[in-house]
């Protein structure tokens, strides 16, 4: 896979956590990344002089630069943290090589590695480094191209984010994101300046934490055209005009047809039983919300250092104005089961004065609580 499908998929597969092995390719060379549950525990690819001049070791063909570097440590040339970081460097530059060349590929295996390192390097934390860092919008204009596409953060954002430990006014940014603006809305209508916000909203994309999809298209409406008036030369004998039908006139039997159909859909072929809940329906406890960006933040700093817990969106305002979220606990088939919780809530992260009351977890939330 080749060309932005792969720095999409590339994003993905990371944030999927998984054990196995990635092959990157650029002209600038092959780049492999070792993976462990997630946690990048082997690097082969980026120059071995380089690795020479930082750490002072030359590695063996193929050798894996993170145990290169534990070689180091062993010989007490170095700490652990010095030697890590030095292929983590390396790392990043290899990365920066492969999201600049337009003739990039990627593809992926799902076997563990056979021999990983005892230490490892979070491909998350690095991607989102590489390109916060970044000097320019580069990395960010080959990664998110088009900004007009809407943004939604994908399953399990929340377990990849939170760690990363953002800014507030990073977290302000990621509370826009609600599936329902897009990346050029939420540019336009954060306080913060566009170029960093860009960098932010193509850092999340590239570590596979955003999804983008195109908005959907305008609906087609029906335009009905009136006719010609006519004129009395228009008239053979002068006498009796030919009456032409106006728009309105056309419209409204229309109407009518479409509330007849209506009225006997309500009354005769309705059914008044409620209907099944959807077997993949989730259901949480609602213990706060907010409405407000350092609302948002509060929620987001509880969901943090509790298991369990999750912001999730629950309205876009209209204008541009901001959303509302809802700080949301545990997860249950029904909601007869939420009710019957209400006991369990933690009282840490119960908001005073805010009533509990069982809410319906939207289908692309329902499995990304942290420790899930």
């Amino acid at each position: 896979m080749g060309g932005t499908q792969a720095i999409l998929d590339f994003g993905r597969w990371i944030a999927s956590r998984p054990s196995g092995t990635a092959r990157l390719g650029c002209s600038a060379g092959p780049l492999q990344l070792d993976l462990m549950e997630g946690k990048i525990v082997g690097v082969t690819g980026p120059d071995r002089a380089a690795l020479v001049d930082k750490l002072g070791v030359e590695p063996a063909d193929g050798e894996n630069l993170i145990t290169a570097a534990e070689k180091t440590c062993s010989g007490g040339n170095l700490n652990e943290i010095q030697a890590v970081g030095a292929v983590k460097s390396l790392l990043l530059n290899s990365l920066k090589a492969w999201f600049l060349d337009p003739n990039r590929t990627f593809s992926a295996s799902h076997n563990p590695p056979q021999n990983p390192s005892s230490h490892s390097i979070s491909p998350t934390h690095a991607v989102v480094e590489l390109v916060l860092s970044s000097q320019d919008d580069g990395l960010a204009d080959v990664i998110l191209p088009d900004r007009n596409v809407l943004l939604t953060r994908t399953e399990g954002f929340l377990d990849l984010y939170a760690p990363l430990g953002l800014s507030e006014e990073a977290d302000l940014i990621v509370a826009k994101i609600t599936g329902q603006r897009t990346g050029e809305e939420i540019q336009t209508h954060s306080p913060h300046p566009k170029e960093e916000v860009g960098r932010l909203l193509a850092a999340l994309v590239a570590a596979g934490m955003l999804s983008v999809r195109e908005p959907d298209p305008p609906a087609i409406g029906i335009h009905l055209t009136p006719e010609p008036q006519t004129t009395p030369e228009d008239d053979d004998d002068g006498a009796s005009r030919s009456r032409r039908l106006s728009p309105l006139v056309l419209f409204v039997p229309i109407v009518v047809f479409v509330v007849i159909i209506a009225a006997v859909w309500w009354f005769v072929l309705r059914d008044d039983s409620p209907a099944p809940a959807a077997s993949s329906s989730a259901w949480g406890i609602a213990v706060d919300l907010g409405c407000e960006p350092h609302e948002y933040r509060r929620l987001l700093q509880v969901a943090r250092v509790n298991d369990n817990v999750q912001p999730i969106a629950v309205t876009e305002a209209n204008d541009g104005g901001e959303g509302c979220w809802r700080l949301v606990w545990g997860r249950f088939a029904t909601a007869a089961e939420a009710h019957e919780a209400f006991a369990d809530v933690p009282a840490g992260i119960r908001r005073e004065g805010f009533e509990l009351h069982a809410v319906e977890i939207p289908a692309d939330e329902s499995s990304g609580f942290p420790g899930d």
